[in-house]
């Protein structure tokens, strides 16, 4: 059976060193132009970040920009979810307890990076 292989898992400490890494240079990665000098930046900023990512963690093999970048699209399509499903469980009628808990720090942290009332539109 061919296909893509599967990513590689990543730990909380590693997704939390992604996030404070990302900080650094999130105009750039989260600019939303995609002509070529925007394109090339982008490429430029995640290479760092790779780069970045290989000497914090140097026990973890090697991940490629690519890689990254997905992880990183992968994390702020769960934050949003979640905090989509946050807002669905608040406006419930009935009361009760709530069904979703609070945010985390993980996504707090990535909610702060790609701004909190970005919703389920970016």
């Amino acid at each position: 059976m061919s296909g893509k292989k599967r990513g590689e898992i990543f730990s909380y400490e590693q997704r939390m060193g992604l996030i404070e890494i990302i900080k650094v240079d999130h105009t750039v990665v989260e600019d939303k132009s995609c002509d070529i000098s925007a394109n090339r930046k982008k490429q430029a900023a995640w290479e760092k970040i790779s780069k970045e990512m290989s000497a914090n963690f140097p026990e973890r093999p090697k991940s490629s920009a690519n890689d990254l970048r997905e992880l990183w699209r992968r994390m702020k399509t769960k934050a949003k979810a979640m905090v989509r499903a946050k807002k669905i469980d608040l406006h419930k009628t009935g009361g009760g307890a709530a069904d979703v808990g609070e945010l985390g720090p993980e996504i707090m942290a990535i909610l702060a990076i790609i701004g909190s009332g970005s919703g389920a539109n970016t």
